[in-house]
């Protein structure tokens, strides 16, 4: 019973000349193919230099806790590639498209998003908040205006493989997106739940399937597990991390992970004091960190050196992210 099978099978198969011709054809076609208008982080240049450029096909992903960064990082990603002319499709799982383009908007005019949504009585009535909500608005009508062939924010009730494949697909159709970020991965209905791993895997599979057929790039964003270790939630997380983590891992070209990183102005015995303080309430953890800062370091990536490099990004007003930390307090 099996020599017939495998006869089926060996005869279904191209023959080895077949086989290196048509390989050989699409090798050189990508050798030679123009890569300038690859996505790349041209405002984020330490970025860049972890990574370098997203090449057709690629999915990048990027974890991160709970409150530190996810889609701050992705937002300011979406506004380089806008930049550069690349049409973006945002999938937000967590937030209404309304108020992910506010947020657009305040990192662009470099306001803050909680002063804009959920503003204080006594701020509502004043200048600084009349002149923010002026700044906000102008970049809103820049979205709308001269960006709304490039800025995409999917309407996006509830998030599922269906959904995503409609607005992916739709998305190039309709709109010639170029990248696609998924915001974030986690939070998608990936089947009936029976399976959650298999199914998450069969999600990044279909996403990994349409950004090789349509010739683009995913950057997808991840939750990051829950530890029960006090002293890793202060450090650079690692593959494993990631929930899911071995379907991200087999899928993904690149891997980052982001993290708050924790104060160098302490020597380790005020530090180790202080963290024994935030763990036991006396003071705030915010105090533990560096200031308005992003750690991203490099976990995998399949065309580089050796994963671990690593860059320091600076929050600046609104969200907006620069690889110097000086210039985020000036003015755009």
């Amino acid at each position: 019973m099996t020599a017939p099978r495998l006869q089926v099978v060996r005869d279904e198969l191209p023959d080895s000349e077949t086989l290196a011709i048509g390989q050989s054809q699409g090798a050189t076609d990508i050798l030679h193919e123009d890569k300038s208008r690859y996505p790349r982080f041209t405002r984020l240049r330490g970025l860049h230099g972890l990574a370098g450029s997203m090449a057709p096909g690629e999915v990048w992903m990027a974890g991160a806790r709970v409150g530190n960064g996810k889609s701050l990082f992705a937002q300011n990603v979406m506004d380089d590639f806008i930049g550069q002319q690349l049409p973006t499709l945002y999938v937000g799982t967590e937030q209404d498209p309304e108020v992910l383009r506010i947020k657009h908007a305040c990192i662009r005019a470099g306001v803050s998003a909680r002063l804009m949504l959920k503003p204080d009585e006594h701020e509502i009535h004043s200048t600084a908040y009349e002149g923010a909500r002026d700044a906000v608005q102008r970049e809103l009508q820049w979205l709308r205006q001269e960006a709304h062939h490039l800025a995409l924010f999917a309407n996006c009730e509830y998030v599922n493989q269906t959904e995503l494949r409609r607005w992916i697909v739709g998305g190039v159709e309709k709109y010639d997106i170029r990248c696609v970020i998924v915001d974030h991965i986690d939070q998608v209905a990936h089947g009936s739940g029976q399976n959650s791993v298999h199914e998450l895997t069969a999600t990044l599979q279909m996403i990994h399937g349409l950004m090789r057929e349509h010739e683009m790039a995913a950057l997808i964003l991840s939750q990051l597990k829950r530890t029960i270790d006090p002293i890793r939630r202060y450090t650079p997380p690692e593959e494993q991390d990631f929930a899911g983590a071995s379907g991200k891992e087999r899928i993904a070209s690149v891997m980052f992970g982001l993290w708050r990183p924790l104060r160098t102005d302490l020597g380790i015995k005020e530090l180790r004091a202080l963290l024994a303080d935030v763990k036991h309430g006396f003071k705030a953890e915010d105090r533990v960190y560096q200031p308005a800062t992003m750690g991203v370091r490099l976990l995998k990536d399949r065309l580089g050196d050796v994963p671990g490099k690593q860059i320091m990004l600076y929050v600046g007003k609104g969200g907006r992210l620069d690889d110097d930390d000086a210039a985020t307090h000036g003015i755009r």
